[in-house]
């Protein structure tokens, strides 16, 4: 795959004048994550609507069983798509033939490797006799939790591809879509009694959402659905994978495991006060982390890369700051609306949201290591995190509700001073779309 022709506008990208210059207003990082950002709300929104009517109208046996399932389902994806996003942004996102090629291969992968986990988790769980697992204990069960987490998996993919484009309206249009009918089928169906229904009318819509999308949105091209030539350049994708997957796997793994240490390490009660405090902090924390999904996705191809990253700085520390206020004076409604129950939640909520700022620079910083192809940059930011988030933990072994919070606003403002060490070491550093630096080390091409 060829590179980029050398323009104005990702040509030497250090100078932010002349024609590479955009305002934060009219962007790409605040359109971009603005659309990200109304989907995670439209799918914030739909879900609680969606656990809301299905408690009413499920047993709470049957509540958890899906619930475990979709939990599963966001670990698959976690494993096969995500890894693959950086790919997509980078080498798969325009309407080339080769371009398409990278993305529809990337598709086939993930969709190939999520189904085949799927069925492999039924299996095991069917022979292991796992309770949370029986919705999919039989032929069709298993193939229906197949397809979800494959539909899951391209939904990820898909979405990157857009938002690469520019196509902002399909995004919030798919998040809108998903979230009405899996209330509507929630509240009109056959839902009783029945939780792999209940599965397909939440994940399962999701899933469809995404694979309707994806298809529709590439249009009539006859190449649309191509898969070759492979394309010149493949060496080269390949060892970005390889940097870009072990990175996001690192990368997601805070995040990921610490709601589990932490139910594995104190009582139901206490994990249900944490468990909804880190549920409304997450929201938070995916909202800025946008701001790095739209930087990787379109970083240097519209404007000056450093005119793009300045842009997700100051919008990402305003929003954060802005979140952080807002949930230390609005935590207590956390109290009012679960109950006297939930009180612990407040507080734990108040220290979580703190990492917000912090995030907004390690997020940024691990987007543009990922546009410059940086190696070390792209698993060394991650490790950081990881390791000052789960360090503490081991060392100490005392593992709380509350401690469990704190360790996270370390390791994310350990990983945020970090991330602002790698900006201020690559200012003024010339940057070319196809990985090509100045002075600073980047994949070998291929």
């Amino acid at each position: 795959m060829s590179s980029p022709p050398s323009t104005p506008a990702n040509d030497d990208l250090a100078d932010d004048s002349g024609p590479a210059r955009d305002s934060l207003r009219t962007g790409t990082i605040l359109r971009g994550s603005s659309a990200l950002s109304a989907s995670v709300l439209v799918v914030a929104v739909g879900g609680a609507l969606f656990w809301a009517i299905a408690a009413r109208v499920a047993s709470s046996e049957d509540v958890g069983r899906v619930a475990a399932l979709s939990s599963t389902t966001v670990f698959l994806v976690y494993l096969t798509a995500l890894g693959l996003v950086p790919v997509v942004a980078r080498y798969g996102s325009g309407n080339a033939r080769a371009e398409r090629v990278v993305y529809n291969r990337a598709s086939l992968v993930a969709i190939a490797a999520s189904s085949t986990g799927a069925v492999i988790i039924s299996i095991v769980g069917s022979a292991a006799d796992v309770e949370t697992l029986q919705p999919v204990e039989s032929a069709i069960g298993t193939f229906a939790f197949a397809v979800v987490a494959a539909g899951s998996a391209f939904t990820v993919l898909a979405e990157i591809h857009l938002l690469s484009q520019g196509r902002y309206r399909w995004i919030v249009g798919r998040a809108v879509l998903a979230a009405v009918v899996s209330v509507a089928l929630v509240a009109l169906g056959p839902i009783e009694g029945n939780p792999l229904a209940l599965f397909l009318a939440g994940p399962g819509v999701a899933a469809a959402s995404g694979l309707i999308v994806g298809t529709l949105s590439q249009g009539g091209r006859v190449d649309r659905f191509a898969i070759r030539p492979v394309p010149d350049d493949v060496r080269t994708i390949l060892r970005y994978l390889s940097v870009s997957w072990t990175g996001s796997l690192v990368s997601k793994a805070a995040p990921t495991a610490l709601p589990l240490v932490v139910a594995l390490s104190v009582s139901s009660e206490a994990n249900a006060g944490f468990f909804v405090a880190w549920n409304i902090a997450l929201v938070i924390f995916v909202i800025i982390q946008n701001l790095g999904t739209t930087l990787l996705a379109d970083g240097g191809r519209t404007s000056a890369l450093e005119g793009q990253t300045r842009h997700a700085l100051l919008l990402g520390s305003g929003v954060a700051t802005l979140m952080v206020i807002v949930t230390q004076f609005g935590s207590p409604l956390v109290e009012q609306v679960y109950g006297t129950s939930y009180a612990d939640s407040v507080d734990v909520l108040r220290v979580l949201v703190l990492a917000a700022v912090p995030l907004v620079f390690y997020a940024v910083a691990y987007a543009v290591a990922q546009v410059r192809h940086l190696s070390r940059a792209m698993i060394g930011l991650p490790l950081v995190l990881t390791t000052s988030v789960y360090l503490p933990l081991l060392v100490t072994g005392n593992v709380t509700v509350m401690s469990a919070a704190v360790v996270w606003v370390i390791g994310v403002t350990i990983a945020g001073a970090a991330g602002i060490a790698i900006l201020f070491a690559l200012r003024g550093r010339s940057f070319t779309p196809n990985g090509k630096l100045a002075s600073v080390r980047s994949i070998p091409e291929g």
